[in-house]
């Protein structure tokens, strides 16, 4: 798996994975399992159809289809981990520029950068203020004779 990593001015990065012919065939073969699973297929338990006739039935594009979607869970978390990216979110998938070998294309926010100044120098003087303690004996007095009554 290739990873170029392309940072961009709105605090996010486009990220270019190249992934091995093998692994979309090995995708396409899960994808082809899933839609045996959901589908009805004549002849077959559901799940127990073989890859030749969930394509000849549904054709290469429904299975690359879903292929895609199962590479791209896959090789996403593998993807950031490799590229040491911190994202403060989900990323998305922005283009798929080819197939031959399968080339994604996502855009990552990344998390925020904070540089804390100097704020222990930033100091308010404490004031005791007696009224407050006056006026909570104030209001715990009123509470008893709310109660009591």
């Amino acid at each position: 798996m290739k990873i170029e990593t392309h940072p961009r001015e709105d605090h996010q990065t486009t990220m270019v994975v190249e992934v091995d012919a093998e692994r979309l065939e090995g995708a396409r073969r899960r994808a082809a399992r899933k839609i045996a699973e959901r589908a009805k297929i004549p002849g077959f338990r559901p799940g127990k159809a073989p890859y030749d006739v969930v394509r000849r039935l549904y054709g290469d594009a429904v299975i690359t289809e879903e292929a895609v979607e199962i590479l791209v869970d896959d090789i996403y978390p593998q993807a950031i981990k490799e590229a040491d990216i911190k994202p403060s979110g989900q990323g998305q998938l922005e283009n798929i520029e080819s197939m031959d070998p399968p080339k994604f294309v996502f855009t990552v926010p990344l998390a925020p950068t904070v540089e804390l100044g100097d704020y222990r120098s930033v100091r308010l003087p404490y004031e005791y203020v007696e009224q407050l303690k006056a006026r909570a004996a104030e209001r715990r007095n009123a509470a008893v004779r709310h109660f009591s009554a």
